[in-house]
């Protein structure tokens, strides 16, 4: 997965001026012991989790869990070239953005403690599916697929699955972006 168009991607459906101030940014976590990582965003109507590979060009450290800065963020991807590679370190003290021999550093938002937003998806199974008709925000939608859209420039998506039970729970689709990675990009009924 291309870094830049990863960070790109969560910044489509992140916080920009949210009063939960660890909705403005992007969440990176990686267990001990667990080779993914997990990047999320969401302003609270949107969502979008990806799990990636830690490899030699995404570096995040065991037990990091950490909310980076949106505006760093938008910095760094304004400073970068997509088309160039990019190498990025993160751990809980922020990340370091490196690429042809510059390198820029994202802080963490300090005392942010991210909530687990995959509560809002829906567990049903298809049995519990509905066939009632629901609406959707269509500026919503659009950052969505703008999302999906930057996602998938790297790997072509080999599966985008949508779910929709009925309108009180989040549509929901599941992305298969390449070998190990995927997205669930989400459109909630109601705000986080």
């Amino acid at each position: 997965m291309n870094t830049h168009d990863l960070f790109k991607a969560a910044l489509t459906v992140a916080g920009k001026k949210d009063l939960r101030f660890y909705f403005n940014g992007v969440h990176v976590s990686r267990s001990e012991n667990i080779a993914d990582v997990k990047i999320e965003a969401t302003d609270g109507h949107i969502m979008m989790q990806a799990i990636i590979r830690n490899d030699e060009h995404f570096k995040v450290a065991e037990n990091t869990d950490v909310v980076l800065n949106r505006a760093q963020i938008e910095t760094m991807l304004k400073s970068f070239n997509r088309s160039v590679g990019m190498i990025a370190t993160i751990d809980n003290t922020g990340a370091v953005f490196e690429q042809a021999g510059q390198a820029l550093t994202v802080a963490p938002i300090p005392e942010s403690r991210y909530p687990n937003v995959m509560r809002v998806i829906n567990q049903c199974d298809d049995s519990k599916k509905t066939t009632e008709t629901v609406g959707f925000n269509v500026v919503l939608m659009g950052q969505l697929c703008k999302c999906i859209e930057l996602l998938r420039k790297e790997f072509p998506i080999k599966t985008a699955l949508l779910d929709l039970y009925n309108a009180t729970t989040p549509c929901k689709w599941s992305v298969t972006m390449g070998e190990n990675e995927s997205a669930l990009v989400l459109l909630m009924p109601v705000r986080l």
